[in-house]
């Protein structure tokens, strides 16, 4: 099941690709953030940076407004002082509000679904779920050949341990730093 997902998440990616005006690939650093859980094992930790993979599509809509969508994976990250590592894959819609578009200064907002995975350390018996994912930030075009942008992003899914009748959410939440390179632009 999970590799008919992949196969078709690629094939969406890629004709939404040759669709849009403009694209870009990114890495992204996510600094240190927190993972809290709710439910039966309720609490909150620390995690540790991890870095993210991107790439996004997008096309003017209005003047100053361009939307599409994107996709990330975020390559496995711990929690301080505790076992096992996750990650989620977040596929979203993104818009980016521009003074001057494709050009300078931009602010953006994502919203979507993701995927939420871990190692047999981190989900043990257990099976996890996916959830909503979300982010605010902005950031800067140079030359409309590259990027930096920093977002403030919040990824969500579930757990269920059947064999202790145990089930809850997790929302993992950090800030992120990211460059890229503008695909397709003017």
């Amino acid at each position: 099941m999970k590799s008919l997902i992949k196969w078709i998440v690629m094939a969406v990616v890629l004709n939404t690709a040759v669709v849009m005006a403009q694209s870009n690939i990114k890495v992204v650093a996510d600094f240190p953030g927190k993972s809290k859980g709710s439910g039966d094992l309720s609490g909150s930790v620390d995690t540790k940076m991890g870095f993210t993979v991107g790439a996004e599509f997008m096309k003017p809509v209005h003047n100053n407004v361009a939307a599409g969508g994107g996709i990330q994976y975020q390559l496995p990250r711990g929690a301080k002082d505790a076992n096992g590592k996750f990650n989620f894959v977040p596929i979203y819609g993104v818009a980016t509000f521009f003074p001057e578009y494709g050009n300078g200064a931009y602010g953006k907002v994502t919203l979507g679904y993701n995927l939420h995975m871990g190692d047999s350390d981190y989900k043990g018996s257990g099976e996890l779920s996916g959830g909503l994912c979300y982010g605010l930030g902005g950031g800067y075009i140079l030359n409309k050949k590259f990027f930096v942008e920093a977002m403030y992003s919040i990824n969500k899914g579930g757990y269920e341990i059947s064999d202790f009748d145990l089930s809850g959410d997790v929302t993992y939440s950090r800030i992120t730093v990211g460059v890229g390179i503008v695909l397709g632009a003017n």
